[in-house]
Parts: structure tokens; sequence; C-alpha cells
């Protein structure tokens, strides 16, 4: 599932071969982020637990990614990109990046029809742009609907009337108006300003596995990854409706 930097310094970075490892690596990600959070929440992490890529580590805290961050995840592959960028003259490569998946090899393009366009000076920082987006977010792309559940979901908050509005606040903070102050004073229970949040996540077995669940105490929405803009906004105008709802404690 992970696999090591090629660094002196030796850490841990998403294998991108992971899909083939094991099919459902989502929810194995899932399941080491939140004993990863659990283990800093406690102050319990060690050393080794927490031994990630310090390029892993930029992701996780939300920390810009630049050129230089190459260094960190693949020393070798940095000094030919280094070599590529400070010399002229170099016309040979193509835009595509080859991994072995289950033992063949693959061609993953850059940009449509990447493999078969030459690398020039002319497109040459186009090329190191995209080559630095494929091996730092590449193992991201590979769930692209967990980015457009987001957008659907804003998108039925504008379709729903002021009353449907009014039932969703409710339903995912406890309180069925905006404060006073407007969203950025939204509290908790607890009297402490909490922003609203969204935090995806993959629909499972469970019967109620297709519906959004909300905690009203960390005004937070989990929201499965759907399929289409459709589903979410057919599941979400169910949770509001609903005259009878759960509360459990997690």
């Amino acid at each position: 599932m992970v696999c090591s930097n090629k660094t002196r310094d030796v850490g841990y970075w998403i294998n991108p071969n992971s899909r083939e490892i094991h099919r459902d690596h989502f929810h194995c990600f899932q399941f080491v982020g939140r004993l990863l959070a659990k283990c800093l929440l406690e102050r319990t992490a060690n050393e080794r637990l927490c031994d990630l890529a310090l390029s892993l580590l930029k992701h996780l805290l939300g920390v810009p990614i630049s050129f230089s961050d190459l260094e960190y995840l693949d020393a070798e592959f940095h000094r030919h990109t280094l070599w590529l960028r400070d010399n002229e003259g170099s016309e040979v490569l193509v835009r595509a990046q080859r991994r072995v998946a289950d033992g063949t090899v693959v061609i993953e393009e850059l940009k449509p029809g990447g493999k078969d366009t030459l690398v020039m000076d002319a497109n040459k920082e186009e090329y190191l742009r995209l080559l630095l987006k494929h091996r730092m977010f590449g193992f991201q792309q590979a769930n692209p609907l967990k980015c457009h559940t987001v957008q659907w979901f804003w998108d039925a908050v504008r379709a729903f009337s002021q009353e449907e509005r009014a039932r969703l606040l409710q339903f995912a903070t406890g309180v069925s108006r905006v404060p006073a102050e407007d969203f950025r004073v939204l509290l908790t229970n607890g009297g402490c300003i909490r922003h609203f949040g969204l935090q995806m996540v993959f629909i499972n077995a469970s019967p109620i596995g297709v519906y959004p669940k909300a905690h009203i105490c960390f005004n937070r929405l989990d929201l499965p990854v759907y399929r289409s803009y459709e589903e979410l906004a057919t599941y979400l105008t169910l949770v509001i409706n609903m005259d009878v709802t759960g509360f459990t404690m997690q």
C-alpha cells in the first residue's frame, strides 16, 4: 500500500500501484488516516508511526508543494529534472510516464496526446509543471468523483428553496438559522466557533451507508462519494425532509 521514497532520509509515500495491491485500497488509506489522527490526538504517536516522506507530510498539513519537493520523493529523478530545466536543446523526451503495474508497463500521459509530444525548450516549463503534478498529486486522481461531490453539494444547495436550506442547516448543525454575525461565527453546542465542514466518505454496505450523516457537535456533514449530481440531490433531499432522525454517540 505504501512504498519508501528514493532518498537517504527514508520515508513512506503512497504506492501508485496500491489499486493492484488491494482493491479496497481507499478504505485502507482511510483507516490509516484515522489511526494517525487518533495517535496524534492522544499524543501517542512515535517516530516510526509517523515516518512519512516530507512531501506527504506537506500534503497532510495543506502546505503548498513546490518543484524542490521532488528531491524528498526521488533524489535521482529530481536531479534529472533539474538538468532538463537548466539545460537547453533537450528534445528527446515525451510527455508520458511509465510505471509497472502488476508486472505490466503502463504508459500514463501527462496531458491528452502527451506520449506523442516531444519536450522542447518552448514547452519545457509546461512539461515540468505537469510532471510535478503527476508525481505529487497523481494518486489523488484515482477518485475524481470526490472533487465532483463537493461541487455537486453546493449546486444542490443553490437549487434548494429557503425552507430546504434551513432544513439542511438544521440537519448539519442543529440550528436552522445563520448566526447574526454570519456563517463565520457558527458555534458548536459547547459555545466554541467551529466552521461548517464537509467530509467525503465512501459508500459502504450498511443500509444507511448511502445517506449523508451529520455531526452536529462539530458542524460537519459526512457526504458519501456519489456517482452523479442526481444521486446526491436525491439522498440529500431525503434526509433533510425526514420527520424522524437518529442520534448516536461516537
